[in-house]
């Protein structure tokens, strides 16, 4: 199945402005960490979990991982 790019980044757009927007509400808990985990997933799956997407859900939870562990 193909891949929309410009809906998928869109989309990646709209989960980095939750996930900063869920962050600066409620911190860095456990709830954040499920709901960054479970969010990454359905986005993911929203696309087909296309080889592209499940790479690029990767590269965001390694990047936010590396910066909150910080």
């Amino acid at each position: 199945m193909k891949i929309d790019y410009e809906l998928f980044f869109e989309d990646v757009k709209g989960w980095i402005y939750a996930c900063n927007n869920n962050l600066s509400t409620h911190g860095v808990t456990p709830e954040t960490w499920s709901w960054i985990s479970r969010t990454l997933a359905e986005l993911s799956e929203k696309h087909h979990n296309h080889p592209f997407a499940k790479a690029q859900c990767q590269m965001l939870w390694e990047w936010i991982s590396e910066s909150l562990n910080k």
